[in-house]
């Protein structure tokens, strides 16, 4: 019997399986495969190539293909069972998967993963065919051997970007290999996957959640399902992803990367990336970066085979070729240049007959081109015509999309598939099927006519309509534009992007309006176009791409005409919410903007854009330093809009509550800053959603519910990484930098607010960058490390100067009072209480009470040093009584501890115990307690002396 013989795959699986004594369960459950499709293999039913099996058999034991084949004669030789002919097995399955060669540093690399040596997430980068692929295989047979379990998956370019792919593949594969009993113990708990896989629920193994959540919510309790379910299925080493073409995947792929990786300890990935398709603005680069100032990630670089590598490469694939084998390996080395891929395709190239010339068609040599047309061609008709099918299907092709969009009967296309199998062009995984490299499927597709390429889009999304699971809109969107059918896509873009925008994915939505728009224009439909491009224009914002959004829209109004007024008022009142918001704030413009647009809708009758209007006009005037008459104008807006229009209206709630807190009204920032998370979470609004857990942090820190207050902060920095708003991320940071600065935990204040610097320079967000900067000048001034302090005063001092809106009178009153402080740290009291005066001047015209407290308190050190004591501690209550109504006990105990030591007072040491109690009890953890508990002001207040 010859060894590669289709009939010896079945009676080398079923002769193992009794030389080792296991039934067909075990070794499904051993192989991670289901008992029913060992079933199929061993009756011949589902073919599978001889080295696929031997690697089964292999994975199985834990061994090595060889040591294998050694087990089952010396196993069958003990039983008595007769064993197939296994000595060329070795020979001829290095026709279908290459042998790795080379790669030395690489491997060590990889072994390093697994290990547990090395960083949790392994990278291979490299141009396409330049061997990851063969690295990531070999990755999941040494991770099976080693005692992980492992899960594979891939992204695809083509067929649209479904949701979470290639989690959601690597999920499905091992899921649609398990029996149904083992999937259901191992879902324990996992309720929210259903989410992600809603067949979960039609195959009765878990129930769809009983309750709706918002969004966020939902989203992360999605997350926290998949790593419990990859935690659960985790072999003694753990659980191995390994993930091919992650230049394809989405943000929301990315996001649920970087959760899973911070959760899951026992959890390694490893992936590959086309390096050539990676810019430093995409999703990818974003989380390497992330990831390597955290050290979880290495990344490999994979260059061509050096000359040896690939001559050994070579002379394993053209083992046995008769003639002048060395003639024929420097031919294919000159062309192909030590790319693995073309290597081998020349190669087999050169085995059929096809020789190498210089032309170029689709960035492929013309020899690599005809090597896997040579191979299509061999093919039987039917096959060929199943190919052109399966590339227009996409990356992963299910059986049943291969029989609806087929034209023959389903045992054709069995037998169709087959045979492209056994010629390696396309591979079989877990019940779906792939192209053994995406080169193979890009030529196959390239080689189909207009017409017929076509015709088969529209038969592949019809089909996929009518079967009993629908891919996502995207998708669909895809094979109808692909096949001319411009108005169902059109249709199905739109449901994407609603999608999207309900998943917070403000980037992917705005791509998907972008591809909307185009076929809106070129069918004919113009007012529908512009509408589209009003909704681009707020996905861009809510990313906070300001600049982007207001490109968008100022090229809307230029196409608008006279008759076209409500659009026009959407537009400018939109505009004029921006404009505070770009790098350079330009307020006049967003003032000018929200007058007419308030004129157009008093004329048009539109409250609700009538109010969104005056809440811009609020803004400018908060931004001229009157926070006061900003919020009254805010409440007169938000009254004008009414409980019907306010989802809408959640920034401007939000802008309320920034106000409020400014004033010192910190219960009522708290209840607005709540009410603007709930109405963001309504709306979708990712750019609303940020800032107004930003301000609730602050909010609820100024009543001294400081657990609160971190937890918040915690969820506003979550919220800005889930949806990539990084500038929100930056203000999270700058915001909770300046809590832990008020509870004297210099160290940890300071750690934030650098990274809340750094974070803001590589996105230009200026407004979070000058704030940390002047937090840190407070920072180093209270440590009395003056030389530090002063030297980012020369820094900040030019950006303030010229700073427009809230962030430049907010900024010059702050920075005023850092320079105070800095003073006084120096010993420079003329000077500490100049400054002083200016900070009580410009607080007592802003309304800001904070500030108006601590210039008090400046001024009268400063008078206290040269012995002017009466005045200092006249200064001192006037401080006491003006913060002591703001509930706040940080900005009082500051106030009444400076008043103590310079004057007794029972009532006052008390009064101001009592807050340092309430601070106390507060805190959440150990090394904040610790860090206010040692501060100079608190300890004189303490029961009993501090060891």
């Amino acid at each position: 019997m010859a060894t590669g013989s289709p009939h010896s795959f079945s009676e080398l699986l079923r002769t193992y399986r009794m030389a080792a004594g296991l039934t067909q369960e075990e070794l499904a459950a051993r192989a991670g495969m289901s008992a029913r499709g060992i079933s199929d293999l061993e009756r011949g039913v589902r073919r599978m190539p001889y080295k696929g099996t031997v690697e089964l058999l292999a994975a199985a034991l834990h061994l090595t293909p060889q040591e294998c084949i050694a087990f089952i004669k010396a196993a069958s030789h003990r039983r008595g069972v007769t064993a197939p002919s296994l000595d060329g097995a070795s020979r001829s399955s290095q026709g279908v998967i290459p042998p790795l060669v080379g790669r030395k540093g690489e491997l060590a690399v990889l072994q390093q993963l697994l290990d547990g040596s090395g960083p949790p997430l392994l990278l291979l980068a490299g141009e396409p065919g330049i061997g990851k692929t063969r690295l990531l295989r070999e990755a999941a047979t040494r991770a099976r051997a080693a005692g992980w379990t492992v899960l594979e998956g891939g992204c695809s370019r083509r067929g649209g970007q479904v949701l979470y792919a290639p989690l959601l593949e690597a999920l499905e594969g091992r899921m649609r290999s398990q029996p149904q009993e083992s999937l259901r113990a191992d879902l324990q708990g996992c309720t929210w996957l259903v989410r992600l896989l809603p067949e979960l629920a039609e195959q009765e193994l878990l129930p769809f959640p009983a309750i709706q959540v918002p969004p966020e919510q939902e989203r992360r309790l999605l997350f926290a399902a998949v790593a419990r379910y990859l935690t659960t299925i985790a072999g003694p080493a753990g659980t191995l992803l390994v993930l091919d073409d992650l230049q394809w995947a989405g943000a929301d792929a990315i996001d649920l990367l970087l959760t899973l990786l911070r959760v899951s300890p026992s959890l390694r990935i490893v992936g590959a990336y086309r390096a050539t398709e990676v810019t430093t603005r995409d999703q990818l680069a974003t989380m390497l970066a992330d990831l390597a100032r955290e050290g979880m990630v290495r990344q490999v670089e994979l260059g061509p085979l050096a000359a040896e590598e690939a001559k050994l490469l070579l002379e394993a694939v053209l083992a046995g070729r008769s003639g002048s084998e060395e003639a024929v390996i420097e031919r294919v080395l000159e062309r192909a240049g030590g790319v693995p891929f073309f290597l081998i395709s020349c190669a087999r190239g050169v085995q059929a007959g096809v020789l190498a010339t210089n032309e170029e068609v689709m960035d492929l040599p013309w020899d690599v081109q005809q090597t896997i047309r040579q191979r299509v061609a061999a093919l039987p008709e039917a096959a060929r015509e199943l190919l052109g099918v399966a590339a227009v299907v996409g990356r992963i092709i299910p059986v049943e999309s291969l029989m609806t969009a087929a034209t023959r009967s389903e045992r054709e296309v069995l037998t169709a598939v087959e045979a492209a199998c056994q010629a390696r062009l396309l591979i079989e995984e877990a019940g779906t099927y792939q192209f053994a490299h995406d080169l193979i499927r890009e030529v196959v597709e390239a080689d189909l006519s207009a017409v017929r390429r076509r015709s088969l889009h529209r038969q592949v999304a019809a089909s996929w309509e009518q079967g009993p699971k629908v891919p996502p809109p995207e998708v669909l969107a895809y094979h109808y534009a692909q096949a001319g059918e411009l108005v169902v896509a059109l249709g199905h873009l739109m449901r994407a992007a609603d999608r999207a925008q309900q998943a917070g994915a403000h980037r992917e939505e705005a791509s998907l309006l972008g591809q909307a728009i185009a076929i809106a224009l070129q069918t004919g439909q113009k007012p529908l176009a512009l509408d589209l491009h009003v909704r681009r224009g707020n996905a861009f914002r809510s990313a906070t791409l300001w600049a982007e959004a207001e490109a968008e829209l100022t090229a809307v109004l230029e196409q608008l005409s006279a008759a076209q007024e409500t659009l026009r008022t959407e537009v400018l009142t939109i505009l004029a919410e921006i404009h505070p918001w770009l790098p350079v704030p330009d307020i006049p413009r967003a003032r000018r903007e929200a007058s007419e647009a308030l004129k157009l809708a008093d004329q048009l009758g539109k409250d609700d854009l009538a109010a969104r209007a005056m809440t811009v006009l609020a803004l400018a005037d908060s931004s001229d330093g009157q926070p006061q008459a900003g919020l009254e104008h805010m409440r007169r807006a938000l009254a004008r809009a009414g409980e019907a229009h306010l989802v809408g209206l959640a920034s401007n709630v939000m802008s309320a509550s920034m106000y409020e807190y400014w004033l010192g009204h910190f219960r009522d920032s708290v209840e607005s800053s709540r009410r603007a998370v709930n109405l963001a979470c309504q709306a979708y609004d990712t750019f609303s959603m940020a800032q107004a857990l930003g301000n609730l942090g602050l909010a609820l820190s100024g009543t001294g519910r400081y657990a609160e207050a971190f937890e918040v902060f915690e969820e506003a920095r979550r919220v800005a990484q889930e949806r990539e708003t990084r500038p929100w991320l930056a203000r999270a940071l700058a915001c909770c930098a300046g809590v832990h600065l008020d509870l004297y935990d210099f160290a940890g204040a300071e750690a934030l607010s650098q990274e809340a610097r750094e974070l803001s320079r590589s996105v230009r967000w200026f407004q979070s960058e000058v704030s940390a900067g002047i937090d840190l000048m407070f920072n180093f001034a209270r440590r009395g490390e003056v030389g530090r302090a002063e030297s980012l005063v020369d820094e900040v001092a030019p950006v303030v100067a010229v700073a427009q809106g809230a962030h430049g009178w907010l900024w010059r009153l702050r920075f005023a009072t850092a320079r105070g402080e800095i003073a006084l740290a120096r010993g420079a009291w003329e000077e500490a209480a100049i400054l002083a005066e200016e900070v009580i001047t410009q607080s007592r015209r802003t309304g800001r009470l904070k500030y108006q407290a601590r210039g008090l308190e400046i001024q009268a050190r400063a008078l206290a040093a040269p012995g002017r004591t009466h005045e200092a501690i006249a200064l001192l209550r006037s401080a006491v009584d003006l913060v002591r109504a703001t509930e706040d006990p940080v900005m009082f105990l500051r106030a009444a501890a400076a008043l103590l030591s310079l004057a007794g007072n029972d009532a006052l040491f008390l009064e101001a115990q009592a807050r340092v109690q309430a601070i106390v009890q507060a805190l959440p953890n150990e090394d904040l307690l610790r860090h206010f508990l040692h501060a100079e002001a608190v300890r004189p207040l303490l029961p009993s002396p501090m060891p």
